[in-house]
């Protein structure tokens, strides 16, 4: 493959994986996850998008270093799309509660 193939390559992998991570709910969980948790603990609710990026940092350098060797990229890549949108479910049902309460 020659330099600009692979920059094509990359720029499509990239451009997949935000698309997934959009409609995963990732971007949600970072941009509302602080007004969540601000109802809570105001101080936390100010770090929680600090928080959730330095998490998900640690996981992507374990997963990519250590993890990736292990078990392939592929039962990674759908280990984690699986979990995401399990708890992108839990932090849904949780506002629907948590809206149901302050009713």
């Amino acid at each position: 493959m020659t330099y600009e193939q692979k920059k094509n390559y990359a720029y499509c992998l990239c451009l997949h994986l935000c698309v997934i991570r959009h409609f995963t709910g990732g971007n949600a969980i970072i941009s509302q996850g602080g007004i969540f948790v601000g109802y809570f603990n105001t101080t936390l609710g100010t770090y929680t998008a600090i928080i959730i990026n330095s998490i998900q940092f640690i996981f992507i350098v374990i997963g990519l270093v250590y993890i990736q060797k292990i078990i392939g990229k592929r039962p990674l890549f759908l280990f984690s799309i699986t979990t995401l949108s399990i708890l992108n479910i839990a932090v849904a049902i949780a506002m629907i509660f948590e809206n149901v309460g302050a009713m």
